[in-house]
């Protein structure tokens, strides 16, 4: 089935999930097969024994099929859900100013990347994504002409 539909079967379909190569190539027939023939070592012979094991050892949560295959499985849905009492805090653009009125000169895109640096850094605190809010607050800065305080996700969070 994960040959045909993507690397999905139908219970990975439903749970979001799907089977992919580490170096981000497409998955093949044989990177299945060969998961498949693990599947039988890892889950059948051992009751799930040496695939927990495997996921819980190896860095990528990966079972002895996905190492032999060099595949991994990654989860497709969102993790962000917003409840109508989300929605309903939001105020109306009507009675909106924007803290930087500058920021009028930025697109969507730009937009989009602002929010997809502050998501990485707050996901994965690392010496590069703090240089790369640092080097966007720097670019931002000279770009609207605006003097950036401190702290600079606060100063980010206020163009989303």
């Amino acid at each position: 089935m994960e040959v045909f539909a993507n690397g999905q079967s139908l219970g990975k379909k439903s749970l979001g999930i799907k089977v992919v190569r580490l170096d981000g190539a497409e998955t093949q027939l044989g990177d299945h097969l060969l998961r498949a023939v693990f599947y039988f070592l890892d889950v059948s012979l051992s009751i799930g024994t040496i695939a927990a094991i495997a996921v819980s050892a190896s860095p990528n949560r990966q079972r002895l099929g996905d190492l032999a295959a060099n595949t991994t499985v990654i989860r497709l849905k969102s993790q962000v859900l917003f409840k109508l009492e989300d929605i309903l805090k939001i105020d109306s653009i009507e009675h909106y100013e924007p803290t930087y009125p500058e920021v009028r000169q930025l697109s969507e895109e730009d937009m989009l990347l602002i929010k997809n640096i502050i998501s990485r850094y707050r996901d994965n605190q690392n010496l590069a994504h703090e240089q790369a809010v640092m080097n966007l607050c720097d670019r931002l800065s000279e770009i609207l002409d605006v003097e950036a305080p401190p702290n600079e996700i606060e100063f980010l969070k206020t163009f989303n």
